[in-house]
């Protein structure tokens, strides 16, 4: 980066205060950086990255990069502009964590919370990142691959309710449709999803997954005839009755990612336009890691709302609600405070629907 040697570098506490602008006001930090620099954004992330002691990645560099989507999911990936990677050199493999933004605290947090796994930091602009993502969009987006070859074929009675799930796997299936709903199943997964919706519509069938509480378009089904075959699949999968589709109908299956077990709950729901359908993801192993030293603080509440929380968990009657949307903690909050008052000298019995997480010391029951 050339630079007038009278001109001082910018300071980390500007770039610092740049960042909070640009979050603000909904703009990307480094063009809001060199609006106020009048350096290119190239230039703008040089200094930044000197001024934050961090490497700043070009084009050629990104390159070489390979993909780390089983750590950060690719949705999640596109979803907040930022992506994991490895590069090897000759002795060792390095985890890069590329962001446009080194001071989006709330960001970094939120990777460090879900990758069990030490990174670094790099630096490249929001262009350079979604160029990226972009290229490597086609090997990883397993649903939107699988939607493009859906056919008119007919449905496999046959029940893999306890298929194994992988890219790999997915492709070799010669079945669109099949393809297709384990496609769907294998992208909410990896996106940590907490739920896959489909919906259907006089076109055909929109797509979506609910990530932190918050629905997501995934996708969508072209024709009413596909959108019937997929929910069919699906009820092959539940072992449900296909023939049925004017009342609603409730049932599960199982799968399993990366050697885990992952039990799905289905809830299909006729609507005027088809049938709608919702898969309920129950990832018990995600949520048992999620579990480990946990008490209200590291589920972010503030010091009044913890001792409140405290207080009345600890009564001995009454009634405690924790409301709230799917996906957006209700599960882990309550069994938070069963945490933290199982001390073993009061017998604490639950009941759940279902148990998602087994509990020592407390006596769970699952109502079906």
């Amino acid at each position: 980066m050339k630079r007038d040697a009278a001109v001082t570098a910018p300071s980390i506490s500007f770039f610092a205060a740049q960042s909070q602008q640009a979050r603000a006001s909904g703009q990307h930090f480094v063009t809001l950086a060199a609006q106020a620099l009048g350096l290119s954004p190239a230039e703008t992330l040089a200094a930044c990255g000197e001024a934050a002691s961090l490497p700043v990645f070009d084009a050629e560099r990104l390159h070489g990069l390979a993909p780390a989507f089983d750590l950060l999911a690719f949705a999640d990936a596109e979803r907040r502009l930022v992506f994991l990677a490895h590069e090897v050199s000759v002795r060792i493999e390095q985890t890069w964590l590329v962001i446009d933004d080194p001071f989006d605290a709330a960001r970094i947090d939120w990777i460090e919370h879900r990758v069990q796994r030490p990174f670094r930091i790099a630096l490249a602009t929001a262009d350079e990142i979604h160029a990226w993502l972009k290229r490597h969009e086609a090997s990883q987006r397993a649903t939107e691959g699988a939607l493009s070859g859906v056919g008119g074929d007919t449905i496999d009675a046959e029940n893999n309710a306890s298929q194994d799930l992988s890219l790999g796997g997915i492709a070799a299936e010669s079945s669109p449709v099949v393809r297709l709903v384990s496609s769907m199943i294998f992208d909410a997964l990896k996106a940590s999803a907490s739920d896959l919706h489909l919906e259907s519509d006089p076109a055909g069938m929109a797509i979506k997954v609910r990530v932190d509480g918050v629905l997501d378009a995934a996708g969508r089904i072209d024709g009413r005839a596909t959108a019937e075959q997929v929910v069919s699949r699906i009820k092959v999968l539940a072992e449900l009755d296909i023939a049925e589709r004017r009342v609603p109908q409730d049932g599960r299956f199982q799968v399993r990612l990366d050697g885990r077990d992952i039990d799905l709950r289905v809830s299909v729901m006729p609507a005027i336009h088809g049938e709608d359908a919702v898969i309920r993801i129950l990832d018990r192993q995600r949520l048992a890691d999620d579990m480990r030293g946990l008490t209200f603080e590291t589920l972010g509440f503030d010091e009044p709302t913890v001792r409140q929380l405290r207080e009345l968990a600890r009564l001995p009657y009454g009634l405690l609600l924790v409301t709230g949307p799917t996906g957006s903690g209700k599960t882990t909050t309550l069994y938070a405070a069963l945490t933290e008052i199982n001390h073993g000298a009061e017998k604490i019995v639950t009941i759940e629907d279902p148990v998602e997480y087994q509990l020592n010391g407390i006596v769970q029951i699952p109502v079906n």
